[in-house]
């Protein structure tokens, strides 16, 4: 009896080395603050590298009525609404083209087409003419002067101010300004993705308006395991957000949307970035507004300034001109 079950137990431990060694290791998350801050790092190369690259910038902003019907029994609508059926109609859009590039370290803007459009037949879309481009380049040259002269005098601040960076949207700042928790692994489009709570953090030094965002917005952030970057986000505003001695941005509630993906030569750009929400009623209806932006059509360019303002853009052969393919994410 002692044999047998002495056997027993010899079995047992063997069967138990055996199916052990047969089920995978699950590969341990890494540490969330260093994770972070070789995401930051990645992210500040990557903006860094968008210097060489030219891209078209599609921004759309967009006002409209969403109306919800509610079910017959259901009174007064302004306590209940469960919807039986919901509508959105457009009421105004402004939709503009432009190129972005880099101009001597300088971001460059040139716009390219502008649509403007209120109700039936009120729309208005106009490429600019050889004449108006002409135009709009005597403006680039003349800004990229005036921050060249502020660099020149070591004005840091005035070059900033005249360049426009203070209105630049930077993920890397936004990461900056957030703490994390709660990381797991997910799938995105077949690859690896960590994905993180974000909670943005009030801005305490060198803080531009745009700064100020992140510290309402609440989300969840993905990042590719490999190449540890930043490639999706979901976001709400806990409350409404203004520009400091300006209106409401994002009113409590928004939705704030960015998207990135890998283009031919391996670096991750942005896509897409959004932000949407109700501004307020109007009886049945919500009024929404939008704004979306869309980067489309990277391409690596140098860009010569020898002669102001007409400057030239000149293709870098030897570098892929393929753009990323958008992710169809819902409107």
């Amino acid at each position: 009896m002692f044999e047998r079950s002495a056997a027993l137990l010899v079995c047992s431990a063997l069967l138990g080395v055996v199916g052990s060694a047969q089920q995978p290791t699950e590969k341990a998350l890494p540490e969330i603050e260093t994770l972070m801050r070789e995401v930051i790092a990645q992210q500040r190369a990557t903006e860094a590298a968008q210097q060489n690259y030219l891209v078209h910038e599609e921004l759309s902003v967009v006002d409209g009525l969403h109306r919800c019907d509610p079910y017959p029994d259901r009174v007064p609508f302004e306590k209940v609404c469960p919807c039986m059926t919901t509508s959105w109609v457009p009421t105004a859009e402004v939709d503009q083209e432009s190129e972005v590039f880099s101009l001597q370290g300088i971001r460059v803007s040139r716009l390219l087409r502008v649509k403007n459009w209120k109700g039936r037949g009120g729309e208005y879309t106009h490429a600019l003419s050889v004449d108006e481009l002409r135009q709009e380049n005597t403006r680039i040259g003349e800004e990229v002067a005036q921050v060249l002269q502020a660099r020149a005098k070591g004005d840091g601040a005035g070059e900033e101010q005249i360049a426009g960076v203070l209105n630049e949207i930077r993920i890397s700042r936004f990461l900056e300004l957030g703490t994390y928790a709660n990381p797991r692994r997910d799938d995105r489009q077949g690859r690896d993705v960590i994905v993180v709570d974000y909670t943005g953090m009030a801005c305490k030094e060198r803080c531009t308006p745009i700064d100020g965002a992140a510290e309402w917005i609440t989300g969840t952030l993905k990042i590719d395991e490999t190449d540890r970057v930043p490639v999706e986000f979901h976001g709400t505003f806990r409350r409404e957000w203004k520009v400091p001695g300006g209106g409401a941005i994002a009113p409590k509630d928004a939705k704030l949307t960015f998207w990135s993906t890998k283009l031919d030569d391996g670096l991750w750009f942005p896509v897409i970035m959004e932000v949407s929400g109700n501004v307020g009623r109007r009886g049945r209806f919500t009024l929404t507004k939008s704004a979306y932006l869309a980067f489309k059509d990277y391409r690596r360019f140098k860009v010569t300034s020898t002669i102001l303002p007409d400057f030239a853009l000149v293709p870098d052969e030897a570098a892929p001109k393929a753009g990323p393919t958008q992710p169809q994410v819902p409107r």
